[in-house]
């Protein structure tokens, strides 16, 4: 099966073209994440036009059977009946809704939210925070029949006209009662959505859509073909795994994922909680652990990137890579402790909790502080955060012995695991997030 393969992440559209054996063409695009303040919101047009440029680069006019593709989540948006946008597509790093997420903590409890919900509604991370700041400060985005979904329902409304979302970003727009498996009144009255204006439900591992003529003509692609995925990107590398329960699989990139499989959700303040997304009755992934307890830090690479950036932009990439193996090779050691700069590494805040304020700290500095000593301290703080993920998880199931790997930051990643307790061994997936829509397609 020939297959065009899509992840969107919150920076930039990956893509692959997969020919029936590998992937014969890769391209990618960027696009940005705006910052103003608290706010962290995706231009929905410029997303589109990364994902034709990407898409086009990646086919070059070849024949393609299918599309599958996964995005970055949380990222609300609102549009018209019609699929126009009316708000930004507000990611997970968008910290504007701290308030309304106590308010309606407070208004419906928490114990009643992770029961139904699966989630608190964290700051960003949760749609239904974002969407309650939206009903309390731009309520007339809410209003006139609106759209209300994650960026997966508006890339797909683009692709195939229609209004879907899998269970995965279902669950983390926080207005799903995981047990019921349909959209919840109380949640859904509590934001201010109605819930005729929410997506349809699908699996990840259906065909629910097929491409438009007008997406096919942007795509140069063949209209009809079958659209499937819509998943969170994470979900996509996870598939490639046997998903036993207490598998790890580790994302190190511009955000880290630590993530665990499990039979059943993790309902539990300060765990991100929600399904693979796949699963549909008699299919492959039907007798899987398909739960993810997540523990993610929101800007780990992304804090390492900013740091080059200010400090080190003198430095050519094989230096930089050099001095940032090094650091990391050397804060695996004890005498690392004993660092004189301490950093707390909240760049973003904290994904998993209602009230924490985002914005990292420095301590310890001197005058004989150097930008090497920032990043040594940096590092490190990183390095310790993994390993409280990583103890949070374990207290929920007895982790396995191997760990799945993909992301970038490989140096950082070998020093989080070297603070994990016990000895585990790795396997890199290759393909990452690309090959496991493509196994999703195959399926």
């Amino acid at each position: 099966m020939r297959v065009l393969a899509l992840d969107i992440g919150s920076s930039s559209v990956k893509a692959g073209y997969w020919d029936g054996r590998r992937f014969a063409a890769r391209s990618r695009a960027a696009y940005p994440t705006h910052f103003d303040g608290p706010r962290a919101q995706v231009d929905p047009a410029q997303m589109l036009r990364a994902l034709t440029t990407a898409a086009r680069q990646a086919v070059g006019g070849r024949k393609v059977d299918a599309l599958a593709y996964c995005t970055f989540s949380s990222g609300v948006i609102v549009t018209d009946h019609d699929g126009t946008p009316r708000t930004p597509i507000i990611t997970h790093q968008d910290r504007r809704s701290t308030d309304a997420a106590l308010a309606l903590a407070k208004a419906l409890g928490k114990r009643w939210l992770l029961r139904h919900t699966g989630n608190l509604p964290y700051p960003g991370g949760i749609g239904s925070s974002t969407l309650a700041w939206l009903h309390a400060h731009q309520p007339h985005t809410l209003l006139n029949d609106p759209r209300v979904g994650q960026v997966s329902s508006f890339v797909g409304h683009h692709l195939t006209g229609e209004w879907t979302i899998d269970r995965s970003n279902a669950v983390f727009l926080g207005l799903l009662d995981i047990h019921a498996d349909a959209w919840s009144r109380r949640a859904c009255a509590a934001v201010g959505v109605p819930r005729l204006s929410l997506p349809r439900l699908v699996w990840a591992d259906e065909p629910w859509g097929t491409l438009t003529a007008a997406a096919a003509r942007d795509l140069s692609l063949t209209a009809g073909l079958p659209v499937l995925g819509g998943f969170v990107d994470t979900s996509a590398a996870v598939i490639q795994t046997p998903m036993h329960a207490g598998q790890l699989a580790h994302s190190a990139g511009s955000t880290d994922v630590l993530a665990m499989s499990l039979p059943a959700p993790a309902a539990i303040d300060g765990i991100l909680s929600r399904p693979v997304g796949v699963g549909r009755p008699g299919g492959p992934f039907a007798n899987k652990s398909l739960w993810l307890a997540v523990r993610t830090i929101a800007a780990a690479g992304s804090s390492i990137a900013w740091l080059r950036r200010e400090l080190f932009r003198d430095l050519s990439d094989r230096r930089w890579q050099h001095l940032l193996a090094n650091t990391c090779a050397a804060i695996r050691h004890p005498p690392a402790d004993q660092l004189a700069v301490q950093c707390d590494p909240a760049f973003a805040g904290d994904r998993a909790s209602i009230a924490a304020a985002a914005g990292a700290t420095l301590s310890g500095l001197t005058l004989a502080s150097t930008r090497e000593d920032l990043l040594a301290a940096l590092l490190q703080a990183l390095v310790r955060q993994s390993a409280t993920n990583f103890y949070l998880l374990h207290a929920l199931h007895r982790p396995g012995p191997k760990v799945y790997i993909m992301g970038g930051a490989a140096d950082l990643a070998a020093a989080m695991h070297a603070a994990w307790p016990g000895k585990r061994t790795c396997e890199r997936l290759t393909g990452d997030s690309l090959r496991g829509l493509v196994t999703l397609a195959a399926g």
